[in-house]
Order: structure tokens, then C-alpha cells, then sequence
């Protein structure tokens, strides 16, 4: 995943470290591509230690 705009949302993220952040749904993000790009957000703020709700 390189230059998406998810990116750099990660490496500021990842470089600022907040307590809390939101992030809001794209329409059909759930079921499109079968959840595939909904598992790799999961997946991503996982590995940064964030719970997510």
C-alpha cells in the first residue's frame, strides 16, 4: 500500500501516538472486495496497538 491517503494517515499516526483518534466509515468499506480493504485498516492500527471500536 503505498501513496494512498490511509498512508499517511498511519505514519501520523504512528508519529504523533494519540491516546484517541476517529476515523470515519467509507460507504460499502465492510463489503467491498469481500472486507479485504476493512481487514488491512484493522490489521494496521492493530500492529500500532490500537484497540479498535
Amino acid at each position: 500500500m503505498t501513496g494512498t491517503l490511509f498512508e499517511r494517515i498511519l505514519e501520523s499516526i504512528d508519529g504523533k501516538q494519540p491516546q484517541d483518534f476517529f476515523l470515519e466509515n467509507v460507504k460499502r468499506l465492510v463489503t467491498m472486495e469481500n472486507g479485504y480493504h476493512f481487514r488491512v485498516i484493522l490489521n494496521y492500527l492493530s500492529e500500532l496497538d490500537y484497540w479498535i471500536e
